[in-house]
């Protein structure tokens, strides 16, 4: 008799995700910033972190991957890694140019 294994949900995808990027003690961090992205049964997890001081600011993102079953993994799979390698390279600018400018007007 084959029983289907449902997936994991988005909450409990994070918790495993946030183990993975940030390690045991990842809930206490203060001032992560989530990105939650579904790759079709599973998820893919950004965690942004931004630091800021008076010659400039500093963002870093750590992904980590959870597949459908609940396991986390830091390699994002090729496919998606290119991407978001992509996006990132050639997107991030534009994003920066049009956002902040919209802001600081």
């Amino acid at each position: 008799m084959y029983i289907a294994m449902s997936c994991v949900d988005e909450q409990t995808a994070e918790k495993i995700a946030k183990r993975k990027a940030l390690g045991r003690l990842g809930g206490l961090r203060r001032g992560v910033r989530i990105i939650r992205l579904r790759v079709g049964e599973d998820w893919l997890f950004g965690f942004l972190k931004m630091k800021f001081r008076e010659e400039g600011f500093q963002v870093a993102v750590k992904f980590a991957y959870v597949d459908c079953k609940g396991a986390a993994f830091e390699k994002i799979p090729p496919s998606v890694e290119e991407k978001v390698r992509r996006y990132l390279e050639d997107g991030l600018v534009a994003l920066f140019e049009r956002e902040l400018g919209n802001a600081v007007r």
